[in-house]
């Protein structure tokens, strides 16, 4: 076990055995208690991590077709190679849950390093699991059945230099998701938040409820809930987003960082 206690490294796997398929049902629990799953030493093609990902559900096409691979369209290229500089902040450093701005937002993330930074580049996961449990019953009552506004467009284009399609987020209607998400496989219950999405609360009082966003927001994100992961080349991490925000942190623009992401198709929050 890794880190805050939510995270658990899978020892003495190759995800490309033939055995390993065998143990889907095993690992998908595993998420379930302990939310991120650790394997050392992977060596995945891209086509390699589409058939290791399949083994956790239906992918997601990846969205952003600037950081699309060109092999397939189920993986998302993260890298700074090529890149002549860092100006903006980018989107990945803000606390968030991947896709919240679709009605069926991401259920797994799987990310494979191959090329990682002396310097930089970690994933900082907060555990929002246990950020709800922690909450006092008052605040727990207060925002019981509140919910929020989630658009595509709230943070992703100023945080970006407008690096997407102008009309992209006409894709991506807003949608709502509740603040307290129940988990699908266990009924337990989770804050679900996002700095980069999360619109608004909806609810007449709009002062208030920023406000409220602020206490919650500031509160998932103590010390006490947060696992921070250096990558070495090869680990592969897969998550579960129902129960978890993360963020990136900074890579020098001169060390080069290369993983590559798939997705799992979610499930309706509630």
């Amino acid at each position: 076990m890794l880190g805050s206690g939510y995270c658990i490294e899978i020892k003495g796997c190759n995800l490309l055995n033939s055995e390993a398929e065998r143990f889907a049902s095993m690992f998908t629990k595993l998420l379930d208690d302990y939310h991120i799953l650790v394997f050392r030493n992977q060596c995945l093609s891209q086509s390699d991590l589409i058939k290791v990902s399949s083994m956790f559900g239906d992918l997601e096409i990846t969205w952003d077709k600037k950081d699309r691979s060109q092999e397939n369209e189920h993986v998302h290229m993260i890298s700074n190679i090529g890149l002549k500089n860092y100006d903006y902040k980018s989107s990945a450093q803000i606390w968030h849950t991947d896709n919240s701005f679709l009605s069926r937002p991401s259920k797994y993330t799987i990310l494979h390093s191959k090329i990682r930074p002396a310097i930089g580049g970690d994933t900082m996961f907060s555990d929002m699991r246990a950020a709800y449990n922690s909450l006092s019953d008052s605040v727990k009552n207060k925002i019981a059945g509140l919910k929020a506004i989630h658009s595509f467009g709230h943070q992703f284009k100023e945080l970006r230099n407008n690096k997407y399609e102008d009309n992209l987020d006409e894709f991506f209607p807003e949608v709502v998701h509740p603040i307290v998400r129940i988990h699908p496989h266990n009924n337990k219950k989770s804050l679900y938040l996002n700095q980069l999405t999360i619109k608004e609360i909806i609810g007449d009082d709009i002062h208030e409820n920023r406000s409220l966003l602020t206490q919650l927001n500031d509160h998932s994100v103590q010390e006490k809930f947060i696992y921070t992961h250096k990558w070495l080349e090869g680990d592969l991490l897969i998550w579960d987003n129902a129960s978890l925000i993360h963020r990136g942190t900074h890579t020098p623009i001169e060390l080069q960082r290369l993983l590559y992401r798939t997705s799992i198709i979610g499930d309706v929050t509630y």
